[in-house]
């Protein structure tokens, strides 16, 4: 690496306004620790959504030199409590920050002041509810690959209120993928199994072997993302992933659902809805382990959630749906001594962390957790994390059926030689029942 070089890498940490430093174990808790994940460092940052259009349920994902845009939807409980903007921060296949300086990858404004600030109105819970577009009019992403959106008081790039994943893809290779009932006896009933090639076609990719990198999300778990570094085999233009019996998900269940579109009239699994001087409390019926029922097929968004208020249709949702402390209960007879059980999905970030770890009620015989949620309609599951381990499984709570239907996202990314970032040269996503 040349002096000029170095100098660069250099500068372009300080713009990024964000310190180096050695990271520990405990320091993902650290206020000031920057996490290239979907996070939110305050507690009064809420009901966070990044969405592509009215669809809810798609990855965040921009096609690049298109006019795609992403919308992020956010409550602050702190409600008027000044100016936020946002950056973009270009990362690599494994969300280590990429080395080029922004203007590298972003023509026009670096950053991006909030225009689009409302106060809530009729609610019990007053906050500011928080809208902007990504990119800007202002503001043109050049570069694909994966990228953190960055969102921080006026004036403090370096102590963040919340980060946000999304993608910039290119078309430059087809893929080529489908989900099927695997063949191998002892994972026919509980997984499912992926074909995937990838179809260069004229894409010049002389470090196959060394530069290709591929990797398979489910819905939007990130505990259990599979990365694949190197294909079977090429044929041709064929970069072929996977034979048979190669590639398998556990299939897990459908998921569960809480249903607390209104705080008026208990709906769907709700047992009780009270008010105190709090706020709203909402109790939901013991969830039972699933281990041993039978699949039971019905309709669910793969572990979204969706803002809604039906005591009254013709409010604005953004501003008018209330808050609730929602109170969930897990059955389970003994406490369990060499794992955790979590609630988990888009409200959770997928996390597997304290905030949503169930703890043992052991007068009641439950594993239990008290969420603070907006007034919506949300799809959770639960999953099982044994101690020392990092991959989480639904095994022990939820069962594994393969006729699940989940969404597959595969994602492809390719380092030119020479150049110093993954590009995201292909992106798309299947479905087990649909494909």
């Amino acid at each position: 690496m040349n002096k000029q070089h170095s100098i660069i890498i250099f500068l372009s940490f300080i713009l990024l306004g964000f310190s180096i430093k050695l990271i520990g174990q405990n320091d993902y808790y650290e206020e000031n620790f920057l996490r290239y994940d979907d996070f939110e460092y305050s507690a009064n940052i809420k009901s966070v959504q990044l969405i592509k259009g009215d669809a809810f349920m798609l990855q965040p994902t921009i096609l690049l030199n298109s006019n795609e845009t992403l919308t992020l939807y956010f409550d602050d409980l702190n409600a008027g409590t000044g100016n936020y903007f946002y950056k973009l921060i270009l990362c690599n296949h494994d969300w280590t920050p990429s080395t080029l300086m922004p203007m590298e990858y972003i023509e026009g404004l670096q950053e991006i002041m909030f225009n689009n600030v409302q106060l809530s109105y009729n609610t019990t819970k007053s906050y500011s509810h928080y809208r902007v577009s990504i990119p800007d009019k202002d503001m043109k992403i050049t570069r694909s690959g994966n990228y953190l959106l960055v969102v921080y008081p006026e004036g403090k790039p370096e102590k963040p209120i919340l980060t946000r994943r999304f993608y910039v893809y290119e078309e430059s290779v087809a893929i080529n993928a489908s989900v099927v009932v695997p063949r191998a006896t002892q994972k026919k009933l509980n997984s499912h199994e992926i074909f995937l090639s990838i179809d260069k076609g004229e894409y010049y990719m002389p470090q196959i072997y060394n530069n290709l990198i591929v990797k398979i999300q489910q819905n939007n778990r990130k505990d259990n993302i599979q990365v694949l570094d190197k294909p079977k085999r090429i044929n041709g233009n064929i970069i072929v992933y996977s034979d048979v019996n190669d590639l398998y998900f556990e299939a897990g269940n459908e998921f569960r659902k809480m249903d607390i579109r209104s705080f008026v009239i208990p709906a769907g699994s709700t047992t009780k809805i009270e008010y105190d001087t709090n706020g709203y409390h909402i109790s939901l019926e013991t969830d039972i382990i699933r281990t041993t029922s039978n699949y039971i097929n019905y309709q669910d968004i793969n572990g979204r959630f969706k803002i809604l208020n039906w005591d009254n249709t013709q409010r604005d949702e953004n501003i008018e749906a209330d808050y609730a402390y929602v109170h969930v209960r897990l059955a389970q007879p003994k406490y369990q001594f060499e794992g955790s059980y979590y609630i988990v999905g888009d409200f959770s970030n997928w996390r597997l962390d304290k905030n949503f770890q169930l703890d043992f009620n052991s007068q009641k015989m439950v594993y239990e957790k008290s969420i603070f949620l907006k007034q919506a309609y949300y799809d959770y599951q639960y999953v099982y994390l044994p101690f020392n381990e990092k991959t989480a499984t639904t095994l022990p709570v939820e069962g594994s059926f393969s006729e699940t239907e989940n969404d597959y996202s595969i994602f492809v990314y390719y380092r030119d030689p020479g150049e110093l970032n993954d590009k995201l040269i292909a992106y798309r996503t299947i479905n087990s029942r649909h494909e």
